[in-house]
């Protein structure tokens, strides 16, 4: 099974080591997987050349193994639709300014046919009432798979 953590788990991950205790049971069982997306964000939220450095790090491996995904111009179109009808149902994400970034990165999970794993509940769980994502938290996901 493939799963994609969110932004939100990765700077968790890297403040805090959220992830340490479960990567070795993740690598067991499922495929990590990143969205180009998130990637983009880790590197955008660095202060310094060594926090760029530390994400550089972790992107790397993820890169090198071919598990990057990179939205295609059709995922965008889908991406951008499934916040027009999130909108037509009175329904707007948390943060407006960045909703359009975690509908591609919703797309891309489910291309992927993986587990979006996610901070952002609220966000990604209204994102499901309009595309068949499946996501958890990771507690959820920690409390599953342990």
């Amino acid at each position: 099974m493939k799963v994609v953590f969110d932004t939100s788990v990765w700077v968790d991950h890297l403040r805090h080591g959220a992830l340490t205790p479960l990567l070795p049971i993740v690598r067991g069982h499922f495929q990590i997987w990143m969205d180009a997306v998130v990637a983009a964000e880790l590197l955008a939220g660095c202060r310094s050349r060594i926090e760029r450095g530390v994400v550089e790090k972790l992107i790397s491996p993820i890169r090198k193994s071919g598990r990057l995904r990179v939205a295609l111009d059709e995922d965008l179109a889908l991406a951008g639709t499934s916040i027009s009808r999130l909108r037509e149902r009175g329904l707007t994400l948390k943060n407006p300014g960045a909703a359009l970034l975690d509908a591609i990165v919703a797309v891309g999970t489910i291309r992927l046919g993986a587990l979006l794993v996610s901070e952002n509940r609220s966000d990604f769980e209204k994102l499901a009432l309009v595309m068949p994502l499946q996501t958890e938290t990771l507690a959820k996901f920690s409390d599953r798979i342990s």
